[in-house]
């Protein structure tokens, strides 16, 4: 009996500490992307409704030259894509930047993903990445959590100036972050197209330490640096880029996961 006391005064100290820890923690939340995924599915392609199977491990374009220069270096930043046939704007490739906000203490926003979308050709794209998070410096001892992005490259059905606001949404890229410790997995972040007037877009990341300590994602919303109109916008697509069967099992996938992703960007059209 005397032991099982002990055992449970030593658990309440150490659950109270590993709390402690978390909530008393002031500093930053710094965020690394890894491991890019080389395959997947591109939506809406080759027509509306659409998923087809693309493996890009011998000629997707990572954080290159060719995919940014100098404006992708940094573990907090990722690049993707080249265009060979010119693009509207000149950005033939797309790009999402993780900052971390200063002062966090535990609770509320640990920074913001800016996410331009590009033009970029089929075959040279990724379908996600590992996006990791540590306490005020990269080290294993300060890892508190990681996620996955999941890109979901849309075929453009336009192209060029003045579209609605419908149209641009039906082009958009956008991504999801999913894993154990994320609860805005069912928000897609969607950025409009560079060659179709989008201007990137911005977004804030919400979260809580908890335990020992774990980051837990809680939220994400607009941030007010985004051009209303023109950034991209939040909405509740799901995560179909990445993929982990083989191409002959897509016929397997619930028609109803189609017609929740591709037939409501179709809708939005219009």
């Amino acid at each position: 009996m005397r032991r099982t006391i002990i055992s449970l005064v030593l658990l309440t100290l150490w659950q109270g500490g590993s709390i402690a820890r978390a909530s008393s923690f002031n500093g930053t939340i710094v965020g690394v992307f890894s491991n890019p995924v080389l395959y997947g599915y591109v939506l809406n392609y080759p027509s509306v409704g659409q998923l087809t199977y693309e493996d890009d491990t011998a000629t997707a374009v990572i954080g290159t030259a060719t995919a940014g220069g100098a404006a992708c270096a940094g573990s907090n930043t990722l690049c993707w894509g080249v265009s060979t046939s010119g693009v509207a704007l000149n950005q033939s490739y797309s790009q999402l930047t993780y900052t971390a906000t200063p002062g966090y203490t535990g609770n509320g926003q640990i920074g913001t993903i800016n996410f331009l979308n590009g033009t970029s050709d089929l075959g040279t794209v990724i379908f996600g990445a590992t996006l990791s998070f540590y306490l005020n410096s990269v080290s294993s001892a300060n890892l508190v959590g990681s996620d996955n992005v999941i890109i979901s490259t849309t075929e453009n059905q336009y192209s060029g100036l003045g579209l609605t606001q419908d149209q641009l949404q039906a082009d958009a890229d956008y991504i999801n972050i999913c894993g154990n410790a994320s609860n805005i997995c069912n928000s897609s972040i969607e950025a409009y197209e560079d060659s179709e007037g989008g201007t990137s877009l911005t977004v804030d990341l919400d979260a809580t330490l908890m335990g020992d300590p774990t980051l837990i994602l809680n939220g994400v919303a607009i941030d007010p640096s985004t051009m209303p109109g023109t950034g991209g916008a939040i909405g509740d697509l799901p995560a179909l880029g990445a993929a982990t069967p083989e191409p002959s099992t897509l016929a397997l996938l619930p028609g109803a996961l189609l017609l929740l992703g591709l037939t409501r960007r179709l809708k939005r059209r219009v």
